[in-house]
């Protein structure tokens, strides 16, 4: 675990806010609010994150809703991997989904 003073290091960040920002074309407040959802990663990477059981074999992948992203239907969701030993949270997609019916 990382030193909690320190917080943990986020990795392709930028990466992924431009291929969501693309593909996604989100508002400025939708684009703010993820962002700073998305560098509360750096206090607690696991704060209402969740595995999913189809993805066993591969312990330290994990997702989240972005909190407070939920409107018209759909939200937006995070993937990310954590490497405890590094003290790093590697985030692998932004995505935004319809909300299960």
């Amino acid at each position: 675990m990382p030193n909690p003073e320190a917080g943990w290091n986020l990795t392709n960040v930028d990466e992924c806010l431009d291929r969501w920002e693309q593909v996604c074309v989100p508002t400025d407040e939708l684009r703010r609010l993820v962002l700073v959802a998305l560098l509360s990663r750096m206090d607690d990477p696991y704060d209402g994150a969740r595995r999913e059981p189809w993805f066993g074999n591969e312990p330290s992948l994990w997702f989240w809703m972005v909190p407070g992203s939920l409107y018209a239907g759909q939200a937006v969701y995070v993937s990310f991997m954590v490497f405890e030993r590094l003290g790093t949270v590697r985030i692998d997609s932004i995505m935004t989904l319809s909300w299960p019916a």
